[in-house]
């Protein structure tokens, strides 16, 4: 519930599941649970723009799965875990500017990836699936650090994973290898992956990468770079439109302590108890 209640961006209903999953947990009694609750209080720091707090609980995140004792049963949900938590500390690393400390653990997962392959113990689907995402990340930080050639290498492998299929997890690979084209001034090829792009996203309910204010700001990149002032402009108007959208639906979380959020909610179930007994 707490999930969808995010995606929603219906953050008082998330707040109050999380209180009763927190009152309810107990990292020793299971490392697991406990482990995927504190991503989903890393995912409200990310939500809130405090990226280096988040990053701090992925790293938490992972440090507790460490110790989660492994069985056939929750293997496949422990590597899970464990690759969402080393990819979205290095988002969070990201998103605070800090590129370096993001690439690490973009590299880590890869290494990551690589040790779970060897072993054979989870699907090669599953595999691939969070290999393009590492790399998908590491090819926008060689974007952002100018290194055209690297950025085009990483990204062409993150599309290649799982034999080239057009999915919507592969979007924002597409979009930063059109970026790519595009300050190498190959229009020709960054078109057709904007396009891509644009079909792919259509596949979310809610655009929860926030796809289509990147998707407006690149092709008004592209214009700018074609000399094409009046769609350039057109398009990074939409761009700001759709993204103070977003941003406005992520105000009021932005503007939440959560550890008084907490003692608020842990208030008024006492006062319930109270008047009840």
């Amino acid at each position: 519930k707490s999930d969808v209640y995010i995606v929603f961006r219906k953050y008082d209903e998330a707040l109050e599941a999380f209180f009763k999953i927190k009152s309810l947990l107990k990292k020793e009694d299971n490392a697991l649970l406990y482990a995927s609750y504190i991503s989903k209080i890393a995912q409200l720091y990310y939500l809130q723009g405090r990226f280096k707090q988040a990053a701090k609980y992925h790293n938490e995140t992972y440090s507790i799965l460490l110790n989660a004792q492994e069985t056939p049963s929750n293997i496949q949900n422990i590597f899970h875990l464990k690759q969402g938590s080393i990819n979205n500390a290095g988002f969070s690393y990201e998103r605070a500017g800090m590129l370096d400390s993001a690439a690490f653990f973009y590299q880590k997962g890869l290494a990551y990836i690589a040790a779970e392959t060897t072993k054979k113990l989870i699907p090669i689907i599953q595999l691939e699936s969070s290999k393009l995402v590492f790399l998908d990340n590491l090819g926008g930080i060689m974007l952002n650090k100018g290194d055209l050639v690297l950025a085009k290498k990483y990204l062409e492998e993150s599309i290649s994973c799982n034999n080239y299929k057009e999915d919507k997890s592969k979007g924002t690979a597409y979009l930063k290898l059109a970026k790519v084209y595009i300050q190498l001034k190959q229009f020709d090829k960054a078109e057709p992956l904007l396009a891509t792009v644009e079909k792919v996203n259509n596949d979310y309910i809610t655009d929860i990468y926030e796809i289509k204010p990147r998707l407006l700001k690149a092709k008004s990149e592209l214009y700018l770079a074609k000399n094409d002032y009046q769609q350039a402009f057109f398009y990074l108007n939409e761009h700001s439109v759709t993204l103070d959208s977003i941003r406005n639906s992520n105000d009021k979380l932005s503007k939440t302590d959560l550890a008084l959020k907490f003692e608020s909610i842990q208030n008024k179930q006492d006062l319930q108890k109270y008047l009840q007994s």
